[in-house]
């Protein structure tokens, strides 16, 4: 799942013909970078980087990577606290 701020552009995901078409979810903030950071799944695990965000992916209030620096993969579990864009 890619995470983003919304836009009205449909070009920023390229797309591959003969694949099925996957559109990020998107949030209506200036906090959240164009492309902010993806989950996916493997051996029924939540996993999740930052994707170079310049204001940063949080969980559980420690932020993933320093602005504009792709994070190593970080399991999620139940319970645990996403933050984009901002530490509260």
């Amino acid at each position: 799942v890619r995470v983003g701020r919304y836009s009205e552009r449909n070009d920023k995901y390229p797309k591959t013909p003969g694949v099925p078409t996957v559109e990020p979810v998107g949030f209506k903030t200036k906090v959240v970078s164009r492309r902010h950071c993806e989950f996916w799944v493997e051996n029924g695990k939540w996993y999740m980087k930052d994707v170079k965000s310049s204001s940063g992916t949080f969980l559980n209030n420690v932020r993933l990577s320093n602005p504009g620096t792709e994070s190593r993969p970080f399991l999620v579990n139940d319970g645990d606290i996403v933050q984009l864009g901002i530490n509260f």
